[in-house]
């Protein structure tokens, strides 16, 4: 188990992996427009190098999720998942990627409010654009909300602010490990939608969902 450990630690280390990371796009990406008439829900999926999340209308998990979108402004939530110490810490280390990797640590939900135009939030973070029905996008909710630790009164336990914007992070219920990553999250996420996929890494899910 700990030289299994060691060896990902290792792989973790390498920052020009492709198979870890997803390099950043070379031209800024296309402008984005979402006509709130339209039937199916979109969903995008931004990958941003090791980690990826995905960002949905916040009038589509009001119902959910109805503490995220009290009071909201912003039209659109990105949600991310992923090991607390790792995800809130502004330096990177080896100790870090170690026990992320290979002990199970508290799982943090980050959440991100949005305005549009999203393009120009994540300019040249690679991304992929989904749509659902109203089923589908339901199930996406339940499993977002799912994901969340309450309180004795069922109440979202915040942790603080998040990483960037206006952004916090909240308790989770699930706890981190490996293979359980950031980006297998984000791919339950898609498959509580329907879609057929698995991923650990950020590249992997980004080179299925064209498909």
């Amino acid at each position: 188990m700990r030289l299994t450990c060691l060896s990902l630690l290792s792989l973790s280390l390498l920052p020009s992996c492709s198979l870890i990371i997803t390099p950043p796009n070379r031209e800024p990406s296309s402008p984005f427009v979402w006509q709130k008439s339209a039937e199916q829900t979109p969903v995008l999926v931004f990958s941003h190098g090791y980690h990826t999340g995905l960002s949905l209308p916040a009038a589509s998990v009001r119902e959910q999720l109805p503490q995220l979108c009290e009071g909201l402004t912003d039209e659109w939530l990105e949600f991310g998942w992923g090991d607390e110490g790792f995800y809130r810490s502004e330096k990177i280390t080896p100790s870090l990627l170690f026990s992320a990797l290979c002990y199970p640590t508290p799982g943090v939900v980050h959440v991100v409010t949005i305005s549009p135009p999203l393009h120009q939030y994540y300019p040249y973070s690679p991304s992929q654009r989904l749509a659902f029905d109203r089923e589908e996008t339901q199930k996406i909710g339940e499993f977002l909300a799912n994901s969340f630790q309450r309180d004795t009164d069922g109440k979202l336990i915040p942790l603080g602010s998040g990483r960037y914007g206006s952004s916090f992070f909240y308790r989770s219920k699930k706890s981190y490990y490996f293979p359980r990553s950031c980006n297998s999250w984000t791919a339950r996420a898609l498959q509580a939608g329907g879609l057929d996929i698995f991923a650990v890494t950020a590249p992997g899910l980004m080179r299925q969902l064209p498909k």
